[in-house]
Parts: structure tokens; sequence; C-alpha cells
């Protein structure tokens, strides 16, 4: 019998989900995978790790989530330790497979990816039929191509603004075809794969079920979107902004389902600066997506898109340092605690922790790039390592030097010192 394939990647949720509607239309059984291979769990070329506990906790609780979600669809998720292609070409002979489903990336080591899975499909006579489901505006209704692309977040603003609709959310299935041979195939737990994640606190919970409380709070229980612009920069506690970034970096939740829950909140609460920040901001998240897939492989490179040079240095011993929070300047080593403690810092955090890496400590960014990849339960490689750039002066910052002041910084948004106590005390 034919099947259909759907790959789960970054895309954890059943519902606004393209690709699974489109394999869920096909009429055939929809065989449902993700790879652990796929999330790269691996150190990196300077040894440092690219997974944490947090990170791997909050991905384990998105599976279970999802596992929850696609039963409830007479379906089952099949989580493997091999990659995708190996997966597909060692479908046995009585699998005929049709046509391989998946939300594609812009990355360059994705996109290396996507293609290898794209081979194996061919090898098996399959299509690959690629959706793009992550951003909030959809690539093929923006007004250019990827090398066309302003370089500059405010004219790619402008341009999109106000000429791109956003598209509706899609419903989930409400069935998926199933076969009995689904079931010889084994799934993993990552649970057993990295036992040491069950001991970890965790902050945040994965999964869409999670994401959507998460919005229900936030918007309608409490109302603090309607004053989201006015606390954003705080750094105390889970409420001073929407905190929904890190079920968007895992597709729990759709840029689209936040956009038009902000548009319903604005028709029945109120409208106003801090309701279209909120906008803004998932404006921003799109822009550095959209400038990965221009960027391609020098999103990573030391002297970044523009080519700028850049001098930082790679020395251990400081970056260490700076990494566990004893830095001596106690508004970095807060926010590096609570990045160690927790998964997550406030954007306010980041900006002041990159810019003392690069422009303080004289670090090579990527070392800073590379830190947040293996902490932040939130990180998506567009976001990352798109700011990183911007405050070295590499990326698409028309400012050369992003520099800020973090004593400034501390005496402006944290005038009594509550937030470096909460994190150092004891320390």
């Amino acid at each position: 019998m034919k099947i259909a394939l759907k790959i789960f990647s970054r895309d954890l949720r059943t519902h606004d989900n393209e690709a699974l509607n489109a394999a869920a239309e096909s009429g055939l059984p929809v065989l449902c995978v993700f790879s652990l291979d796929s999330m790269k769990i691996e150190s990196s070329w300077l040894g440092i790790e690219r997974w944490s506990g947090h990170k791997l906790r909050f991905l384990a609780e998105s599976l279970d989530d999802l596992s929850e979600q696609l039963k409830s669809l007479g379906s089952r998720l099949v989580i493997m330790e091999k990659s995708i292609s190996d997966f597909i070409e060692s479908l046995p002979n009585s699998i005929e497979l049709d046509s391989v489903y998946l939300h594609s990336e812009t990355a360059w080591e994705e996109l290396k990816e996507e293609r290898q899975i794209e081979q194996a499909a061919k090898s098996k006579g399959a299509e690959l039929r690629r959706f793009y489901g992550q951003s909030l505006y959809h690539p093929a209704d923006l007004p250019f191509k990827a090398e066309g692309m302003p370089n500059v977040f405010t004219p790619f603003r402008k341009k999109i603004e106000k000429t791109v609709e956003i598209r509706e959310c899609l419903e989930a299935p409400e069935k998926l075809e199933y076969m009995e041979d689904f079931n010889h195939f084994e799934s993993v737990s990552i649970w057993d794969s990295y036992p040491e994640i069950s001991g970890v606190e965790p902050r945040f919970v994965g999964g869409s079920q999670m994401a959507e409380e998460r919005l229900r709070y936030y918007f309608w229980d409490t109302g603090k979107l309607g004053f989201y612009k006015k606390t954003r920069n705080q750094l105390l506690g889970d409420d001073y902004s929407s905190k929904f970034s890190p079920w968007l970096a895992w597709g729990c939740i759709s840029p689209r389902r936040i956009y038009w829950e902000v548009k319903r909140f604005e028709r029945d609460r109120i409208k106003n600066s801090s309701t279209y920040w909120l906008v803004f901001e998932l404006i921003w998240r799109d822009f550095f997506r959209f400038h990965g897939a221009k960027a391609s492989r020098s999103l990573f490179f030391k002297d970044g898109f523009q080519g700028n040079e850049h001098d930082g240095v790679i020395n251990m011993r400081t970056f260490e340092m700076w990494s566990v929070g004893k830095t001596k300047n106690d508004f970095v080593d807060a926010n590096m605690v609570e990045l160690l403690d927790t998964g997550f810092m406030s954007n306010r955090g980041r900006q002041n922790v990159a810019s003392y890496l690069v422009h303080d400590l004289k670090l090579d960014w990527r070392l800073g790039a590379l830190w947040f990849e293996q902490r932040l339960i939130d990180y998506d490689v567009y976001s990352n390592y798109g700011n990183w750039q911007y405050v070295a002066g590499v990326g698409t910052d028309p400012r050369p030097d992003r520099y800020f002041n973090t004593n400034t910084q501390a005496e402006r948004y944290d005038t009594a010192g509550k937030y470096r106590k909460y994190w150092l005390s004891g320390r």
C-alpha cells in the first residue's frame, strides 16, 4: 500500500500545520516521524555542546504533547535516532512511499539535510513536498525574492506591513489514516535516551497545549497584552513580556495563531501601541528568518553577512567566566546565571550580555552564539545568529558599533538591584 510520510521538526503541532493537512488530504495512511539525529545533538566546532538539559526537556515535553495530539487523530508519532534519509532508504519493499511532507527551513545545515531527504525520497520514487509554516508572512506572498530582500529591518517592515496580508490559520485535520504496518516501527523515548533531563526544574513546559494556555492567560485572563510595550523591558517574573518564544521556536504554536488572536483582542478588548508592538516583534522574527535565507552560510562567518572585519578573539578562559556568570559585572552575571538556571533570559538581558562579550571582553561573537544555542530553550538559528551579528556589527545593523553600557543599563532597568540580588544571592 502507498503511504505518505510526514516529517516533524520545528512544527510540533497539529493546528495550523499546512504540511500535516496536505498529508491528511492525500487520503493515504500517514506515517508521522521525528528524528533526534536531525536536531544535531552533538558538539560544535569549538567543543561547546549544542544542547542543555533545559532545552532537551522542553523538546521532550513538546514531543509528548504532539504524540498525544496525533493519537487523538488516530495516528502515532515515531521518534527515531537515525536520520530521516536513512530511515526512508531502509523502508521495506512492502511499503510504497508516495510523498514526503515537511515544513522547509532556509538555514544552511537544515537545507543540506533537506536535500538528503529529497534524494532518499527520489530513490523510492517519491516526491518531496515542501511547505512554509514557521513565519508570520508566507514567503510566496512577499514582494521580493530572498536576494532582493532589504538588508535593514525598517525598510523590510515598511515594504510588507501594509501591502502583504497574513494568511488565515488552518484547523487541525479531523483524522489521519493509519495502517497496522506502522506498528512495526520502533519509537525511542527521548527521556530514556537523555535521562539527565528528568531532573531539570522546568520554567516553561513544552507542547501545544501549554502554548495555548499561555496565550489565553496573557491575553484574556490577565489582559497583560494591553500593557506589553510598557513592561517588556523588565527583568523579573514571567509576565512582563509574552514569553511565547519557546513555543514559537519549536513550532508548538504558529506566529499566525498569535497574530489572529491579537486581532481578536483588539476587536474585543483594546487596540493600542502594546497590541501593535507584539505584532511588531513577530515581524522582527520574520526579518531574521528571511534574512537567514539570503545570508546562507555567511550567517555563521566571523566577519558576517556584511563582510565587516571582526577582531574578536577565542579565549576560552574568559569565555568560561562569562558563560557561568563570573565576570565581576553583576548585571551581566545575573543574566548569565538566570540563563544557566532556567534556559531563558530577557531580550534586554540578551542585548547586554552580548554587547559585553563582544565589546568589553573583545571575544569572538560566535562563542556567545554557540553558548546561546546550547542553553536557550527558545533557540532558533535565524534569530540567534542574526541578533549576535547585529550586536557585533557584522550583520544587518546599519550602525557599526551596537554598544550597551551595562552599568547605565543596570541603573535604568534594575534601579533597586532586585534582579541582581535575586539571581546572585548565595553565589
